[in-house]
């Protein structure tokens, strides 16, 4: 995966130096590309997803796979680098008013001559290269004796003609990025060229030890720097230097060179490129009574089933069967017998030998070895049961399915939905759902906003009123202290008992009063601190409420973006027998079957290109 993305890497960077794209865009692809990876666990080229937003045509994607080779090589102009000025005339005597261009290969590997006009008269060898010394082409000049065979022409051709070549760069090798364990364990089993399908490659769970090596990076080449005919140095080509990111149960090495495991337990690569050591839970036998219900973090490996009424909660599960049990898993499930009577939650992919009377949701692929009975089935990639049966079914796979034979004489026909992303649909509703619920919360926001405002209008009113009133008392304080101390305009005689009196009881009264002011005011200042609390908390709100909505429009629209790019397929594939009334459901038709068939495939399409019109077409299985 990690070689994947270094390629789409590459490929970016080339069709940006081409001009092909924007970095917006680029940036944009790559975030449908992985919506695709984690909503299919199927990797999509970078070039194709372009393709598919219509950024790319197949043209520019053909040139950008060769544009590392020719880029710049045909395409001459002026370099800046290079300091060589724009054409000049190049004068053989003062009175010769003709020119020669020089021009630059974009690569600076490269200098032309040119005539503009009738040929100079009187031009030597020497007096071109000082021309051409002039404009900075100064390295990988022609011999002398081939610009003498060049100016000796009788008439210049107008063709450009090359007067010097430098040193092309030697490009090195990046570094690269060496896995230590199988980065895709849990691969699903692969179809022969028959239609059958090879279940004999399920694949080991790779184990390791704390310190072991999980992944090396090598130090690359710098390869060696060319000269241009500027005589400047020309660098290497760009090369992409990997980082190596870890995740939970991993570190870096004291070098940086290598990832280590940290713990004892399951190495993962993520779809982000991130290397991770799960704990692996190994049950001997299995689980029921003796273990109980099962949440676990990491990896589960029963060497035994899943016993009835036991839930299992894990990132994946390895099992023999499964009877009458709730299991949830975010990566893959294998079970290596069958599964009966179970609900199934699977965020990758699903490999079984059969299911009977079972619910099953899976994110990414099913495969099924021999049946499918009796159950109830949602899969976003294909339902792959190209050797066994499906009897009396509900299966919607977006991808398609692929069985041998379909329906029974004596039991209820199959319904069998294909193209549909109902897990698409249901994100979309859910999205829909949060939108309107945060529009909610910004509509009773809005309405309690004015409320709160005017409450705080009255009690900034109250509260003003009364502080004028006490500073007025204070003030009158303030001067009958004055006038005790002997200050100010109005002063008391020391000897004036009687005025004194009274003015110490005024400045008592007046300090009741003040405490008075401050009993009646506290708790409106408390009432006003708790209404600018709570406008704060409406406008965090409103806020909030404002940026969720645009950031639940842009999951939309990108999911959207998404599910354009990577379509369902609405493609039934029998290489048996499909039993008449059997049920087809795809995008925009319906279709009974009237009759038994044999070898068929029954795909949805468009009646011809240019129409919105689709049939369900039944043809011959090659």
């Amino acid at each position: 995966m990690a070689d994947l993305a270094q390629k789409d890497k590459r490929f970016g960077d080339i069709a940006l130096d081409m001009r092909l794209l924007s970095e917006e865009k680029l940036d944009r692809a790559l975030v449908v590309q992985d919506l695709i990876l984690t909503r299919t666990k199927v990797h999509m080229p970078i070039g194709k997803v372009l393709k598919e937003m219509g950024v790319l045509s197949q043209d520019q994607i053909e040139s950008v796979l060769a544009a590392q080779k020719f880029l710049g090589a045909d395409k001459m102009e002026g370099d800046p680098d290079c300091q060589c000025d724009p054409p000049e005339n190049l004068h053989a005597n003062q009175g010769n008013a003709k020119v020669l261009s020089v021009t630059i290969t974009k690569d600076k590997l490269s200098a032309f001559i040119s005539p503009n006009g009738q040929k100079p008269e009187g031009l030597t060898v020497e007096a071109l290269k000082e021309y051409l010394k002039a404009r900075s082409v100064v390295f990988g000049l022609v011999a002398d004796e081939v610009l003498e065979r060049y100016l000796a022409l009788e008439k210049l051709p107008m063709e450009p003609f090359k007067v010097a070549s430098g040193v092309e760069a030697i490009p090195g090798k990046p570094p690269e990025i060496i896995y230590h364990f199988d980065t895709d364990p849990l691969r699903i089993g692969t179809l022969k060229e028959d239609g059958t399908m090879d279940w004999k490659n399920r694949g080991d769970i790779p184990q390791v030890k704390a310190g072991d090596i999980l992944v090396e990076k090598t130090k690359g080449d710098p390869g060696k720097p060319g000269t241009s005919v500027c005589g400047k140095e020309v660098p290497p080509p760009r090369m992409r230097n990997p980082k190596l990111k870890f995740g939970k149960g991993a570190q870096r090495s004291e070098d940086g060179s290598h990832i280590l495991a940290k713990i004892d337990g399951t190495p993962k690569l993520g779809s982000d490129g991130k290397v991770f050591v799960f704990n692996m839970l190994d049950i001997d036998g299995d689980i029921g009574v003796e273990t109980g219900n099962i949440d676990y973090e990491g990896y589960v490996e029963a060497t035994g089933g899943v016993n009835s009424g036991y839930a299992v909660k894990a990132k994946g599960l390895r099992t023999e069967g499964i009877q009458d049990a709730v299991i949830e898993v975010e990566e893959d499930l294998v079970c290596h017998a069958g599964m009966y009577g179970s609900t199934i939650k699977v965020g990758g992919s699903l490999k079984v030998s059969h299911v009977h009377n079972c619910t099953i949701e899976v994110l990414g692929e099913l495969v099924v070895e021999k049946e499918i009975y009796e159950s109830t089935i949602e899969t976003n990639g294909r339902c792959l049961i190209v050797d066994g049966k499906i009897i009396d079914s509900r299966i919607n796979a977006k991808k398609g399915i692929y069985a041998k034979d379909i329906g029974s004489e004596g039991s209820t026909p199959c319904k069998l939905t294909i193209g549909f992303d109902r897990k698409y649909e249901r994100d979309m509703a859910d999205y829909r759902l949060e939108i309107d619920a945060l529009k909610r919360q910004k509509q009773t926001a809005l309405e309690v906003q004015p409320q709160l405002a005017s409450e705080l209008e009255t009690i900034d009113k109250d509260i003003n009123a009364l502080t004028r009133e006490q500073n007025n008392f204070a003030l009158q304080k303030r001067q009958f202290e004055e006038q005790l101390r002997g200050e100010g305009p109005n002063p008391v005689d020391p000897d004036d008992e009687e005025q004194r009196a009274m003015l110490e009881e005024m400045i008592a009264e007046l300090a009741e009063k003040n405490e008075e002011f401050n009993t009646r005011i506290a708790p409106l200042a408390a009432k006003e601190k708790e209404i600018k609390l709570q406008l704060e908390a409406v406008e965090e709100r409103l806020k909030a409420s404002a940026e969720g909505v645009e950031e639940l429009k842009e999951i939309m629209e990108l999911l959207t973006e998404a599910q354009k790019v990577d379509p369902g397929i609405p493609e039934l594939k029998i290489h048996g027998t499909i039993i008449h009334k059997t049920e087809i459901v795809a995008p925009h038709k319906e279709l009974t079957l009237p009759e038994d068939m044999q070898r068929v495939r029954i795909a949805e399409s468009k009646v011809d290109p240019e129409s919105n019109r689709y049939h369900i077409k039944i043809s011959n299985l090659r």
